[in-house]
């Protein structure tokens, strides 16, 4: 009875046998083989043989035991074996080591893709051009910088009767933007369109067909405000591809003080490097300036390394409304999307960043100086400092922007000078447009005295 009890016992709990305890560490220190049937037929490997330990015939451990695989492992509710050591993974990931940010070796890349340093008349020329002798109103055949406009912009203001037909289908449709296009010029010019057309006509000197081709007026979606208010371009229709070539690739034709203009695509994937204007005190020519350009805080490394590659600062030199010079650094660089939101959420990043850029104990100013030409509309210069007027041989319009600016720099320092004669005969009275901290308290006397 009391074996049986026992017997019971051990299938209830184990400890509680005097054997299975008596026995407990011989079955720790030796483990039973798996079944012969679950061992791998392709197990060749060997252990080394068992240490030595007192045991019984009925526990005794197997000679030659077979190593344990994944494929032999007998399952975990009969057998407690280990479970089999994690592979660990050889193929190491490259540590990227961040460049130091004030090393402009190399940089920035793809500069020959920055469409603003890049002028008219570039590689390879067309294969049909005028015949410069025959040609019967000359015009400036020069170099000039690239005018880069988006299509965004050539389309600003415009009314969707001519801008959603452009957006259709771009290729068939080209922007002749005339110089200091606007609100104004329009008014000054009612048949601009037609005098464009009459020159580009009389290219025809050599083998380039212009037979077919339209020039029409732009229409405003909603009537402008100020002068140089859009829409800009002119529309033209009809350019034959050896026409199209030829002036997109020379793009500026200086004709006349009334006839100039630019011809420019209505290209969608055109896209402005611009990215910030710099101004403040630690603005300075000179290459030790160029050094802070290299971090945009808030993304990963190897992202922001690839996306600040590129950048590149231009030193323009120009003065604020009080005729002190106020030069500006213009960040440049390659976009890394053509989505437009994406694209307005990495310039907020790279202008937005939490405190600050500081250089030198200098506070950078970010985005309070705009530029832009009003007269070629390029965003790489002030109206004032337009290189395209300054070329040799410019037989277009010679813009007032310089005796324009001038002129308002006076203005401004009669004002300031006005302002304070007034002050100070205020500041004598008692009283200034602050009162100076003084209350006056105005009454009246009553009474016979």
């Amino acid at each position: 009875m009391g074996g049986e009890l026992y017997k019971y016992a051990c299938l209830i709990n184990p400890s509680s046998c005097p054997t299975c305890r008596k026995y407990a560490h011989l079955r720790a220190l030796h483990r039973p083989p798996p079944p012969t049937h679950l061992r791998s037929a392709k197990a060749t490997l060997r252990l080394s043989p068992p240490r030595t330990t007192t045991t019984t015939a009925r526990h005794a451990p197997s000679p030659t035991p077979t190593p344990l695989t994944s494929q032999t492992r007998a399952p975990a509710s009969h057998y407690p074996f280990a479970p089999p050591a994690k592979i660990q993974a050889t193929m190491k990931t490259p540590t990227f080591i961040m460049p130091n940010p004030e090393s402009m070796v190399g940089l920035p890349t793809k500069a020959d893709e920055n469409p603003h340093i890049q002028t008219t008349q570039d590689d390879p020329e067309p294969d049909v051009l005028p015949n410069v002798d025959l040609l019967p109103t000359p015009f400036t055949f020069g170099i000039f910088p690239r005018v880069v406009i988006t299509q965004g912009l050539l389309l600003q203001n415009m009314a969707k009767s001519q801008a959603d037909p452009i957006k259709a289908n771009p290729g068939e449709y080209l922007a002749v933007v005339p110089y200091n296009a606007g609100k104004k010029f329009y008014e000054d010019n009612p048949h601009a369109n037609r005098e464009t057309k009459a020159f580009i006509e009389s290219l025809a000197t050599g083998t380039i067909d212009v037979s077919g081709i339209d020039i029409a007026l732009p229409i405003a979606y909603h009537k402008p405000k100020r002068d140089s208010d859009g829409p800009w371009p002119m529309i033209l229709t009809g350019a034959k591809a050896d026409l199209a070539r030829f002036l997109t690739w020379h793009q500026t034709f200086s004709v006349t003080r009334r006839l100039t203009f630019n011809v420019v695509p209505f290209d969608p994937d055109v896209e402005s490097w611009v990215i910030m204007n710099i101004s403040g005190d630690a603005v300075h020519e000179g290459d030790d300036a160029n050094t802070f350009s290299a971090t945009v805080p808030g993304s990963a490394r190897q992202r922001v390394v690839y996306a600040t590659q590129t950048f590149d600062l231009t030193f323009i030199p120009t003065q604020d409304a009080r005729g002190v010079d106020a030069p500006i650094f213009q960040l440049t660089g390659k976009p890394i999307t053509k989505d437009p939101a994406l694209h307005r959420q990495w310039l907020a990043l790279i202008r937005n960043v939490p405190g600050g850029y500081v250089v030198n104990m200098h506070a950078l100013i970010i985005e309070k100086r705009f530029v832009e030409c009003t007269g070629c509309k390029n965003k790489t210069h002030p109206g004032h400092s337009c290189p395209m007027p300054l070329a040799d041989g410019w037989l277009g319009v010679v813009p007032d922007n310089a005796e324009r600016h001038a002129e308002r720099i006076r203005r401004e320092q009669d004002r300031e000078e006005g302002s304070s004669r007034r002050n100070d005969r205020n500041d004598r009275k008692g009283k200034s447009k602050a009162n100076n901290g003084w209350t006056t308290v105005k009454h009246r006397r009553r009474g016979p005295y």
